[in-house]
C-alpha cells in the first residue's frame, strides 16, 4: 500500500515538475513530388528535466464520405524522436507514406510518450485533422503551391483524380490494397469480397467474379426463368454493356465510349494495339489507354531525314575534293 502511494506521489511531482505541452499540431504544407503527407507536434518543455520521447499513431480514420469512414487502411510511420531537452522546443513529425496526397479527409489520433532520466514515462495525446480536398472555388492552405487552377477539373466522386482529368486513381496504391477494385457505376473504389471455398470439395464451390465484385455460389441450380431469359438473348446486350462498363481502364488523354468499352482519343493521342480479338476485361487491374503520342512519317523522321542530308553532303563534298586533288 505504501510502495503504491510512493509512486503515485511521485508520478504527481514529475508532471508538477517537468511541464511539456503541446505548442502546435497540424500537416505540413504539400508539393506534387512528394511520397507521404507530413504530421507534426510542436512540443514545449518548460522546465529543467530532459525527456527521450517516441511517437507513435493509434488511430487514423479516412472520412471518403460521411456515410463511408474507414480506419483500415492508414498507417503512420514514427519512432524514437531523440530527447527533448530541458527548456526547449522540439518538431516531432510522424508520415504518412502514399502516392495520392490531394482530395483526403480525416482525423489522426497520435501518442507522443516522454520518458525521464529516472525511466518514469509520461503520455499525452494529440488529434490532428487533415483536408488536402482542392477546387476552383477553395484550397486549404496546405495545398497552396500543389497545383495551378488550369490544370484542375471538376469530379463527381473522391476517387476521380481532377488533376488527371477526373480518370479513376490507382485504387491498389491510393488504398493501400484495402479497395483494389473500381466501379465504373459508382465511380469508386471498392472492397473486394473474400471468396473462400471448402477444401472438402473436389470443385469450388464459390468464386469471385470481377464482373459484379461479388463472390459467386458455383452450387446454385440454374432456374426455369433464368433458362428462358438465356434461351429468348435477353441478357445478350444487358451483359455486354456491364461487362465492358467495369473494366478498370485510364483514358489518360481520352474519354471512355461505354458503347465500345474503349477511350476515344483526342486528336494527337493513340493506344497500344491489343491482342486480335481482346477487349478490356473486368478485373482489378487497370488498361492504359490513349496514353501514346501520334504524329504522321515526316514529324516523326524529320530530324533523321535532316541529318541523313547533312551528311550525305558532307562527303559529296569530301569527294569532290578528292577527285579534285587526284585531277591536278
Amino acid at each position: 500500500m505504501f510502495i503504491k502511494l510512493f509512486y503515485f506521489l511521485l508520478y504527481v511531482i514529475i508532471l508538477t515538475q517537468c511541464k511539456i505541452e503541446i505548442r502546435d499540431a497540424n500537416v505540413a504544407a504539400l508539393s506534387r513530388d512528394e511520397i507521404g503527407m507530413v504530421f507534426y507536434i510542436l512540443m514545449e518543455n518548460s522546465n529543467a528535466c530532459s525527456y527521450e520521447v517516441k511517437v507513435n499513431m493509434i488511430e487514423c480514420t479516412e472520412v471518403i464520405t460521411e456515410m463511408d469512414k474507414d480506419s483500415a487502411f492508414m498507417y503512420l510511420i514514427g519512432g524514437h524522436m531523440g530527447v527533448l531537452k530541458a527548456h526547449c522546443f522540439k518538431n516531432l513529425t510522424i508520415i504518412y507514406p502514399n502516392m495520392y496526397l490531394h482530395n483526403r479527409r480525416g482525423y489522426c489520433l497520435i501518442s507522443i510518450k516522454f520518458k525521464t532520466e529516472q525511466d518514469e514515462v509520461v503520455q499525452k495525446k494529440a488529434n490532428i485533422s487533415f483536408n488536402t480536398y482542392i477546387s476552383k472555388k477553395s484550397t486549404p492552405l496546405v495545398m497552396r503551391g500543389y497545383f495551378s487552377k488550369s490544370e484542375l477539373t471538376g469530379c463527381e466522386t473522391v476517387d476521380q483524380d481532377p488533376l488527371n482529368h477526373c480518370n479513376p486513381v490507382d485504387c491498389h496504391m491510393k488504398y493501400l490494397g484495402t479497395r483494389n477494385y473500381f466501379s465504373r457505376h459508382l465511380q469508386r473504389c471498392q472492397k473486394v469480397p473474400l471468396c473462400l471455398t471448402d477444401p472438402c470439395k473436389e470443385m469450388p464451390d464459390l468464386i469471385y467474379s470481377p464482373g459484379t465484385n461479388k463472390c459467386r455460389d458455383m452450387e446454385k441450380t440454374v432456374t426455369k426463368a433464368d433458362l428462358q431469359t438465356i434461351e429468348a438473348g435477353m441478357t445478350s446486350k444487358a451483359d455486354e454493356d456491364f461487362y465492358y462498363s467495369n473494366a478498370n481502364i485510364n483514358c489518360h488523354f481520352g474519354k471512355f465510349n461505354n458503347l465500345t468499352g474503349k477511350c476515344d482519343c483526342r486528336d494527337g493521342w493513340t493506344s497500344a494495339p491489343l491482342e486480335k480479338d481482346r477487349v478490356p476485361q473486368s478485373g482489378l487491374f487497370a488498361y492504359h489507354m490513349c496514353n501514346i503520342e501520334s504524329t504522321d512519317w515526316y514529324d516523326t523522321n524529320s530530324r533523321k531525314l535532316k541529318l541523313i542530308c547533312v551528311i550525305v553532303g558532307i562527303l559529296a563534298v569530301i569527294i569532290a575534293m578528292i577527285i579534285i586533288f587526284v585531277h591536278f
